[in-house]
């Protein structure tokens, strides 16, 4: 069935090329890396803060750091009092910042989807916030060039022709092809708009794409840290011991409240 119809899509887009090189136009912005417009938007926010509390309200000290899962994740944690989830930045220690990898979120991820998919639907969600935002912002960025070039494209048509003097006047040359001129800018104006949305909240989407993560992988695997193993040359993340720890707590003070009851 699957096969018959992608054979139908393909006679359709045959007999209707303009169709066919629209989808191949967004298949060239679908899944853009997020990481140009990450960059962009903590550069807007930065811009409002000391250069002091980058690290803890950013979780970055410097755009060109500024990349996920972000340097300063572990000063980001601290200051919001989330001192259970600063295990999991296995790169908060000198020396072991190549522990920084959007690897070992990914990783947390597919484990959190086999052992516990039901809990996954709020980071699936976060996630495809931020790829439409990314996209959106490409998209944004493409018709700024293009808007732009139809501006330029519109000035040269409209000196050409006070050149060969089919037009009285400039102010009448520029009033009867009033339409080409501004539908380039209102274009423009659109694109900007939605960059400057974007560039306001995507790095805090980010941000919260990363808690969501940690925060749901140490609620699914507290009891049993055996799942946070990883592939790196520490076996285990640092805490690991700790969350069975606090697990066993748990466990007697409400075996303890139960024996009371």
């Amino acid at each position: 069935m699957i096969t018959s119809f992608t054979k139908n899509i393909n006679i359709f887009l045959l007999y209707h090329p303009e169709l066919d090189i629209k989808l191949k136009f967004m298949r060239m912005l679908y899944r853009q890396d997020p990481k140009v417009p990450n960059k962009k938007s903590f550069e807007k926010l930065s811009a409002k803060l000391n250069a002091d509390d980058l690290e803890t309200e950013l979780a970055c000290s410097k755009s060109e750091y500024c990349e996920f899962p972000f340097p300063n994740l572990d000063d980001y944690l601290k200051q919001r009092g989330l001192e259970h989830l600063r295990d999991f930045v296995l790169w908060k220690d000198e020396g072991k910042s190549k522990y920084r990898s959007k690897t070992y979120i990914n990783l947390l991820k597919i484990r959190l989807r086999f052992h516990f998919p039901e809990k996954c639907s709020v980071i699936v969600r976060n996630e495809a916030h931020v790829r439409l935002a990314s996209s959106s912002w490409y998209v944004s960025r493409l018709l700024r060039v293009c808007s732009i070039v139809g501006i330029i494209i519109f000035l040269v048509a409209l000196h050409i022709s006070l050149m060969q003097e089919q037009f009285p006047n400039l102010r009448y040359a520029f009033s009867y092809n009033l339409t080409a001129f501004l539908t380039p800018v209102i274009v423009l104006s659109i694109g900007e708009y939605i960059r400057s949305r974007i560039v306001k909240v995507l790095h805090y989407q980010r941000l919260r794409e990363v808690f969501y993560v940690l925060e749901t992988a140490y609620t699914a695997f507290r009891d049993k840290p055996e799942l946070l193993k990883f592939p790196f040359n520490e076996l285990y993340i640092e805490g690991a011991h700790k969350l069975q720890i606090e697990y066993n707590i748990s466990m007697l003070q409400s075996h303890c409240s139960m024996r009371i009851l």
